[in-house]
């Protein structure tokens, strides 16, 4: 989502949080 970003943030729905090995956060589905 959008907001994917924001540590927090509400999921866009069917979509799960990740971090990546540096560290960020994105959204790809569950």
């Amino acid at each position: 989502g959008a907001a994917g970003a924001l540590i927090g943030a509400a999921t866009t729905p069917g979509m799960c949080r990740y971090r990546d090995a540096y560290g960020r956060i994105y959204e790809a589905r569950c």
